[in-house]
C-alpha cells in the first residue's frame, strides 16, 4: 500500500524545506517573501510539515533524542510534477512548483470539516446478533414471570381480577394515588394518555425488552453463572421447587401476579442469603430494562433523546486498516493453514484509551511508527451520544456492567474507541497530595513527588482544556456545593476536560455528540494521527510474542498476535458478512494500555508468571442516594460531575475515607439502583424522575480484589468483596449525603439500603433548606421553559414524616434517621456497591516481588512490553482517575527519548536503514541540538539555505526551531536544528 504526504502552502516561503514524520494530511504555516497564491489563510493546524517530490530521495534518517522517523520516498511523485528514471535533485528550483501547489491525499476530506456545527440526527446503529437462545420455553416462561412481578402491570383491585396471572390489583385509593403523583411530577407537554400507559406495562409485552434480556443473559453472562441461574428457574417451574423457595404449592407462573409478588416481598427478608441476592439482581435487571425499553416512560417524564444544550460537531475522520478476505483454492493435505496478515511498526499500542492516547501522541510525535489498536469500534460524533440501550452494547464492557463473582459489585468499564475517556463524566481531578506521598514513600516511588510528574498532570490538563471556570453546575452539583458550603465542609467544583468550553450536557457517559469532552478520541489520538500514528479497531490482542532468545535474562518482545474483525458491508457490527483474519504486528516495543480489567489477562495469556499479574484490584466502590425535589430538576441536563465533598476523605488517618459526587442521571441509570421495595413503589418512583437527583459516596478503597479468565471463554472474571472498613467509610459518606440533601431541600431521600424506607419531609420547605437560596454562589441555569411545579402537597410513603423547623440537620428525626441507618450498616448481599474506576492490577512498584511493572512502566522480566494505563497504579488514587492515568502514561514514554529506549528501525519497504542516534537532554537545559543526517541519491548539492517553519507548536511542547543544512559530502547533508524550550521533561 502506498503513502502519500503533502505540503499545502498556506502564506509566503523563502525557499523552506519542511520534513517530518510520517502518516496522514499535514498542513504547515511556512514564510516567504513572496505572497501566497492563498488569500486569508486560516491559521496552521498542529503537525509537522510533509514534503513530497518526484526527487529520489531514497532515505532520511534523524536523531532527535533517542527518537526519530524514517520514510522511503520512492513512490512519492505527486501527479502534477513530471517523472524521469534519474531526474536531477536541484531542491531550489522543484520547491517552488511542490510549494506553491495543493496535493489531494488519496482520499477525500470529509464533506463536512472538522468543528463544522451540523444538526444531531438519528443515525442507526444495529446490535451484534443474539447468540443462542439461553434458555428453555419453560425457563422463559418462568423469567418473563418474574419480571412480569418486579415491573407488574397495576390495576385497581376488583373481583375480576383478584386472581390474575396477568396484573397486580392494588386498592383504588393506592391506584389513584400513584396516577396523581404520576400527574403531579409529569412534563408539561407528557401525553395524559402515557400515565394510564406506564402503570399497564409490563416485560412480557415488550418485545424490546425481551431481546435486550436475552442479549444480557445470552451473551454478557458467564456460563456458570448462567447454569445457576438456569438451576432456579428450573426449580420454579415445578410446584415442590415452588413450595421451597416460596411457600406456594403452585409453579411459580401459574401463581396469581399478587401471591409471585408476595414471593419477591418474603425473599427481601429472606434468611437464606442466595434469595436476596436473587431478588436484588433480577430487579435490577429488569428495572434498567423496562426504563430504557419502555414506550411510554420518556414521554411521561419529558427525557429527549437528544440533548437540549450543545451544539453537535464532527469529530476527527480517523482511518482504520483494512485487511482483505482471504481468497484462492488451497491443494494439499489437512485444512487449509490461515494465512496471517504480518505488519512491522516501531511500537504497537494495544488500547485507545486515556494511558493508549497519551502514549501513542507521545512516541508519535517523537517520529516513532506507532500503531494503535484496538479491540472495539470507532463511533463518530453523529451516532453520539446514543440511545441507552445501544449505548451500553457499544460502548461498555459486558453490555453495561461486569458484575463480581459474588455480586457485591458492578463494574462499568469502557469498551469503545478511546476507552473509558470516551463514555467517562469529564472530572478531571489531578492526584492529591497524600496519595502522591503514599506511593513515593511507601511503595518506594520517588517519581511521585517530583517536579516531573507535576509537570506531566499540567501537560495533560493543558492539552485537554481543564478548567473549572466554564462550569454552569445543574441542580444535583449546586445542591452539593451549597449544601456542603451551609455546612462548612470541604468542597470545590471539579474540573472539565472540555477544552475551555462550556458543556451543559448530561449525556455524554454515552458519548459526546458536540466533541467537547476532550477525552482520547477529540485529543490525544487525533495528535497521534497527525504525527503519523496509524490505526486499527476490531483487533482482539491475543498475546504478546517474544523471542526464543533471552537478553540479559529477559525474554524480548518481537510483536502482538490477534484477530481482527471487519465492520460489516454497512460499516457496522451487526451485520454476518464480516471479515475475520489473524495478524501479527511486528514491533520493537508493546506499550499495553487495555484496561485494568483487560490487561493483566493480555500479560496471562502470553505467558508471564509474576505472582502479582491481575491482583491487586481497587475500585473506588460506591453507593448511591436517590433525591427527590419539589422543583423540576431535569437531571439528564448539565455536566454529569461538576462537584466533590472532601470532608470524608480521610477518616482513618491514612488517606482513607469517601468522597461524595453525584451520578449520571439518565433514566435507566437512577431507576436501577434504588432498591425495589414493591411493584407499585418502583412504578411510582419512575415517574418522579424530572424532579431527581443522584449522590454517590465513594471510597478511596483499603481492600482488594482480582481479575481472572473465565475458565470457558477467557472473558474477564473478577473477585471483589468490599472490606468492611470501606463498607463503613462509605457509610459515612452516605450519612454526609443525606445531610446535604435535607440542607438543600430534597423532600425524598432514598438511601440503598433495603431495610430502610425513604425519609420524607412533609409540609413547607424553609428557605434555609433550599438550594435557590440568595446568597447560593452557584446559581441555576435560566431555563425559563418549564417553570417550577408547586410544593408537593403530600408524602407518597406511609410512614412517620420528619418535624421541620430552623434546626436545619439536628431535626430530631432527620438524626433518628441517621442513627437507625449508621446502626443497619451496609451489609451483604443486600447493598449493591459500583465501581466505575478499576486501578491496580498491573501495579507499579521498586521490584518484582510486590509490582508488574517498574518504575517506567516496563514489565518486569521483559524487555519492550510496557503498561500504560490505570493498572498500573500503586493503589487507589482517590480521585477521579484519567488525569492520573493519563500522566504516569505521559512520563514514562517521554522516556523513550533517551538512549535505553535504542530502537533500530526499518524503512516501510523493509530495508534497514540505520539505528538510533541519541542526544542527552538536561531537564533545566532551555536549548537543545537535534541532528538529522540526510542521504540523497544524487550528487547534486543543494544551493539553498533552508529555515524549518517557526511556529510549530506541540500543545505539551513549547518550542520554536531554526534549521540549517550545510553540505557535508556530496552524498551527505547535515541539518543542525536549534529548539528552544523544547521541553522532553
Amino acid at each position: 500500500m502506498e503513502s502519500y504526504y503533502y505540503l499545502q502552502s498556506r502564506a509566503r516561503w523563502n525557499g523552506t524545506l519542511a520534513m517530518g514524520g510520517p502518516g496522514g494530511e499535514f498542513r504547515a504555516h511556512l514564510r516567504s517573501n513572496q505572497p501566497s497564491n492563498t488569500s486569508n489563510p486560516p491559521p496552521p493546524p498542529i503537525g509537522i510539515p510533509q514534503i513530497r517530490t518526484s526527487a529520489h530521495v531514497s532515505s532520511i534518517r534523524a536523531s532527535c533524542g533517542g527518537g526519530f522517523w524514517i520514510q522511503d520516498h520512492k513512490h512519492l511523485h505527486p501527479p502534477d510534477i513530471p517523472t524521469s528514471p534519474d531526474p536531477p535533485l536541484n531542491l531550489g528550483n522543484l520547491l517552488p512548483s511542490i510549494l506553491n501547489s495543493v496535493v489531494s491525499p488519496p482520499s477525500a476530506s470529509p464533506s463536512i470539516p472538522f468543528g463544522a456545527r451540523i444538526p444531531h440526527s438519528h443515525v442507526s446503529h444495529p446490535l451484534p446478533p443474539l447468540p443462542a437462545d439461553p434458555f428453555t420455553k419453560d425457563q422463559w416462561t418462568t423469567l418473563l414471570a418474574l419480571g412480569d412481578t418486579i415491573v407488574a402491570s397495576l390495576e385497581p383491585a376488583s373481583p375480576a381480577n383478584a386472581a390474575s396471572t396477568t396484573v397486580l390489583p392494588i386498592p383504588q385509593d393506592e391506584y389513584s394515588a400513584s396516577v396523581a403523583t404520576a400527574k403531579r411530577f409529569a412534563a408539561a407537554d407528557a401525553d395524559p394518555k402515557n400515565i394510564e400507559a406506564w402503570m399497564r406495562e409490563k416485560p412480557s409485552e415488550n418485545e424490546e425488552l425481551k431481546l435486550q434480556l436475552w442479549r444480557f443473559l445470552g451473551s454478557y453472562t458467564p456460563e456458570d453463572l448462567r447454569k445457576q441461574f438456569k438451576l432456579v428457574l428450573t426449580l420454579l417451574n415445578y410446584r415442590a421447587g415452588t413450595l421451597v423457595l416460596g411457600g406456594y404449592a403452585t409453579s411459580f407462573a401459574d401463581l396469581p401476579l399478587s401471591s409471585r409478588h408476595a414471593i419477591l416481598l418474603s425473599w427481601q427478608k429472606s434468611r437464606i442469603p442466595m434469595l436476596r441476592q436473587l431478588l436484588k439482581s433480577m430487579s435490577m435487571i429488569f428495572k434498567q430494562l423496562a426504563a430504557k425499553t419502555s414506550p411510554s416512560l420518556y414521554n411521561l417524564i419529558g427525557f429527549p433523546r437528544i440533548p437540549v444544550h450543545g451544539e453537535p460537531v464532527p469529530g476527527f475522520d480517523f482511518k482504520f486498516m483494512q485487511f482483505p478476505p482471504v481468497t484462492g483454492v488451497y491443494v494439499g493435505k489437512g485444512p487449509a493453514p490461515e494465512p496471517e496478515e504480518v505488519l512491522e511498526t516501531d511500537v504497537v499500542v494495544v488500547g485507545s484509551g486515556c494511558g493508549g492516547g497519551v502514549s501513542a501522541k507521545n512516541i508519535a510525535e517523537m517520529g516513532l511508527r506507532v500503531i494503535v489498536t484496538e479491540k472495539w469500534y470507532h463511533w463518530p460524533s453523529e451516532h453520539m451520544p446514543m440511545n441507552e440501550t445501544d449505548g451500553m452494547v457499544h460502548m461498555f464492557m459486558d453490555g453495561g456492567g461486569i458484575v463480581a463473582d459474588d455480586s457485591d459489585l458492578i463494574v462499568l468499564a469502557g469498551a469503545t474507541w478511546g476507552g473509558g475517556g470516551t463514555i467517562n463524566w469529564s472530572a478531571s481531578l489531578q492526584t492529591q497530595g497524600y496519595v502522591r506521598k503514599e506511593w513515593a514513600e511507601k511503595d518506594k516511588l520517588p517519581f511521585f513527588t517530583s517536579a516531573a510528574f507535576q509537570t506531566s498532570l499540567d501537560r495533560i490538563c493543558e492539552r485537554m482544556g481543564v478548567s473549572d471556570k466554564f462550569i454552569e453546575h445543574n441542580h444535583a452539583n449546586r445542591a452539593v456545593l451549597d449544601g456542603a458550603r451551609k455546612l462548612g465542609w470541604a468542597h470545590k467544583p471539579v474540573p472539565q476536560n472540555t477544552a475551555g468550553k462550556q458543556h451543559y450536557c448530561g449525556y455524554c457517559t454515552l458519548g459526546c455528540g458536540a466533541c467537547v469532552k476532550q477525552g482520547p478520541a477529540n485529543s490525544f489520538l487525533p495528535d497521534a494521527a497527525n504525527a503519523g500514528a496509524q490505526f486499527i479497531e476490531g483487533f482482539d490482542a491475543r498475546e504478546i510474542v517474544f523471542e526464543k532468545a533471552l537478553k540479559n535474562g529477559k525474554r524480548v518482545v518481537s510483536g502482538v498476535r490477534g484477530v481482527w474483525t471487519s465492520r460489516d458491508e454497512n460499516g457496522g457490527v451487526a451485520g454476518a458478512q464480516r471479515t475475520v483474519r489473524k495478524v501479527f504486528i511486528k514491533a520493537k516495543r508493546v506499550i499495553v494500555s487495555a484496561g485494568t480489567m483487560q490487561s493483566p489477562l493480555l500479560l496471562l495469556r502470553s505467558g508471564l508468571k509474576n505472582k502479582n499479574i491481575g491482583r491487586h484490584l481497587k475500585a473506588h466502590p460506591v453507593n448511591v442516594v436517590g433525591l427527590i425535589y419539589d422543583q423540576e430538576t431535569r437531571p439528564w441536563e448539565g455536566g454529569i460531575l461538576t462537584s466533590v465533598v472532601n470532608e470524608f476523605e480521610n477518616l482513618d488517618g491514612h488517606g482513607h475515607g469517601a468522597k461524595i459526587e453525584t451520578a449520571v442521571m439518565l433514566p435507566s441509570t437512577f431507576l436501577t439502583f434504588p432498591v425495589w421495595r414493591d411493584a407499585v413503589d418502583w412504578k411510582r418512583l419512575a415517574t418522579k424522575t424530572r424532579h431527581a437527583a443522584s449522590m454517590f459516596a465513594m471510597a478511596r478503597d483499603i481492600g482488594e480484589g482480582y481479575v481472572y479468565p473465565d475458565p470457558v471463554d477467557g472473558r474477564t472474571r473478577f473477585h471483589y468483596h468490599v472490606h468492611p472498613r470501606d463498607r463503613a467509610h462509605i457509610l459515612e459518606g452516605l450519612c454526609g449525603i443525606i445531610k446535604l440533601a435535607y440542607i438543600t431541600g430534597a423532600r425524598e431521600i432514598i438511601p440503598g439500603i433495603p431495610s430502610i424506607p425513604p425519609f420524607v419531609r412533609a409540609g413547607p420547605i424553609p428557605a434555609s433548606s433550599s438550594s435557590s437560596t440568595y446568597n447560593n454562589p452557584y446559581p441555576a441555569p435560566r431555563d425559563p421553559a418549564h417553570p417550577p411545579p408547586p410544593a408537593h402537597p403530600e408524602s407518597d410513603y406511609p410512614h412517620a414524616p420528619s418535624t421541620l423547623d430552623d434546626a436545619g440537620v439536628n431535626d430530631p428525626a432527620l438524626l433518628a434517621y441517621l442513627a437507625l441507618i449508621r446502626k443497619t450498616g451496609l451489609s451483604y448481599p443486600d447493598v449493591q456497591f459500583v465501581s466505575a474506576h478499576q486501578m491496580g492490577t498491573c501495579r507499579m512498584g521498586a521490584s518484582p516481588n510486590v509490582s508488574v511493572v517498574d518504575p517506567t512502566g516496563a514489565v518486569w522480566g521483559t524487555d519492550g512490553v510496557y503498561v500504560a494505563d490505570a493498572s498500573v497504579f500503586p493503589s487507589a488514587s482517590g480521585v477521579n482517575p484519567m488525569v492520573t492515568n493519563m500522566a504516569i502514561s505521559d512520563w514514562p514514554f517521554l522516556d523513550y527519548g533517551r538512549p535505553n529506549f535504542g530502537i533500530s528501525c526499518c524503512s516501510p519497504s523493509g530495508r534497514k536503514i540505520g539505528a538510533f542516534g541519541h542526544v542527552n537532554y538536561a531537564p533545566a537545559s532551555p536549548l537543545s541540538r537535534i541532528t538529522f543526517d540526510v542521504r540523497l541519491s544524487s550528487s547534486q548539492p543543494m544551493p539553498i539555505k533552508t529555515v524549518m517553519p517557526s511556529g510549530t507548536h506541540y500543545p505539551h511542547r513549547r518550542s520554536s526551531m531554526e534549521a540549517q543544512y550545510r553540505v557535508i559530502s556530496p552524498r551527505s547533508t547535515r541539518v543542525s536544528l536549534v529548539t528552544s524550550l523544547f521541553q522532553f521533561i
